[in-house]
């Protein structure tokens, strides 16, 4: 969004020490044969701002993360697309703890390196109430997401999704509601004829379909326990083989409710 670009700029000239280094996706911003970049990152280039790390093995650079001076990092399903930011259902969360802002800057590090592909991160991070996981490979994080799902007893679990086509995920999701647990979600407008999507309405589970970019499975106990899985990662293979980070964060009331109102606006809009 050139707007984004805009901002970038201001900072920078308002700050000429500003570092800013930048991993994108080459099918959103291929580079010419002269060297120039094909979209708005070329301004960035252009005034000396950035270096700009271009992924070329087609659309497998899926994370929307932004570190800032090793403080914060902001991530979460949103591009910086006006679609994205403007017109989509999509959430963002800041995260301030040292130990995941730290495992973020080692991911980028190696990505901005050029280094694409499986990660050498064979464990989550934990820190924080907050357990990180890296894809690829993505079967780590998509498993922990099931055996959460298996080990719900009762309460509730709502999902936003974009993309939802893993028949694994939607016949745990199933399987959780023929014991009791509440099941419901959103998806992608594209993705709402999925057989996996089917699958979940053919068994009573309500999954509601319009503009949702969100990638985030919320877990409320009969106890009052909860769970926040969010992230980059759709509920899909591409996501196992994809450059993703998916975090599932413990007990956060504050989010807890956030996410809840969220699916809650949602659902509102979307029912029939």
């Amino acid at each position: 969004w050139p707007c984004v670009i805009d901002g970038i700029l201001a900072a920078a000239e308002a700050n000429p020490e500003l570092e800013v280094r930048v991993v994108a996706e080459l099918e959103n911003c291929v580079r010419s044969e002269e060297g120039i970049l094909g979209c708005d990152l070329a301004r960035l280039e252009e005034a000396g701002v950035a270096t700009v790390v271009l992924d070329d093995r087609s659309y497998l650079m899926h994370l929307k993360v932004a570190i800032v001076d090793g403080d914060f990092a902001v991530l979460g399903s949103a591009n910086w697309t006006e679609e994205s930011l403007c017109d989509d259902y999509n959430g963002s969360i800041v995260f301030d703890d040292a130990g995941i802002v730290a495992g973020l800057e080692d991911e980028f590090e190696r990505l901005h390196q050029g280094e694409f592909g499986n990660t050498p991160w064979t464990e989550p991070i934990e820190s924080g109430g907050v357990d990180l996981y890296w894809s690829p490979p993505g079967q780590d994080w998509q498993d922990e997401l099931i055996r959460r799902i298996d080990a719900a007893a009762d309460g509730e679990i709502s999902f936003m999704m974009f993309a939802f086509t893993l028949q694994t995920v939607a016949d745990a999701l199933i399987a959780a509601a023929a014991r009791g647990v509440t099941v419901r979600g959103v998806v992608g407008s594209r993705f709402g004829s999925e057989e996996a999507v089917v699958a979940m309405q053919e068994a009573g589970i309500e999954v509601l379909a319009g503009h949702v970019h969100h990638k985030a499975t919320l877990f409320v106990g009969a106890d009052g326990s909860t769970t926040l899985a969010m992230g980059s990662g759709n509920y899909s293979n591409n996501a196992r083989s994809s450059n993703e980070v998916v975090l599932f964060i413990e007990d956060d009331a504050e989010l807890t409710a956030a996410y809840a109102e969220e699916y809650e606006r949602i659902r509102a809009a979307l029912a029939p």
